[in-house]
């Protein structure tokens, strides 16, 4: 199974588990399994994650970080977000983000309820993948999966 895939199921599976247990939802919560840290509510986002992907006033609710099996294996995760702002704010701000940090956007997509953009980071390496995806919701959710490439 492909780790974005995997991550994707994880978070997912923990995601559930978090908000039907009745976990306290004002406070940071934190899950370690054996190669998973799932924080809800957490104080920070990940370290893994570049600063410039987390959205301006957006309520951080939720981040998941994969530490691998193997001893130097590059971890991934993932984010969630919440915010008020619009679909289209959010698509204008991660479009110039991206743009001015050297990103290269190597897919997208949008329509009146979500939006996806996928980028490489900048470099000869592309040693950095990431997926953001924000979905109208009450309020807007955005999610940012994020992996370092391997080799």
């Amino acid at each position: 199974m492909n780790s974005f895939l995997r991550i994707t199921l994880v978070f997912t599976q923990i995601y559930l588990y978090l908000t039907c247990s009745g976990i306290n939802n004002q406070n940071e919560n934190i899950l370690v399994e054996k190669q998973y840290t799932i924080k809800e509510n957490p104080s920070f986002p990940p370290d893994e994650l570049p600063r410039l992907f987390i959205y301006p006033d957006a309520k951080l609710s939720l981040s998941a970080i994969y530490n691998g099996a193997r001893r130097f294996q590059l971890r991934e995760g993932a984010v969630v977000l919440n915010t008020n702002d619009s679909l289209e704010q959010i698509s204008g701000y991660y479009q110039r983000r991206l743009a001015r940090s050297g990103w290269n956007i190597i897919q997208s997509h949008k329509n009146e309820k979500e939006l996806m953009l996928m980028a490489e980071s900048p470099g000869d390496d592309f040693d950095r993948l990431i997926t953001i995806i924000a979905r109208k919701h009450s309020p807007n959710q955005i999610k940012i999966y994020f992996k370092k490439n391997e080799g």
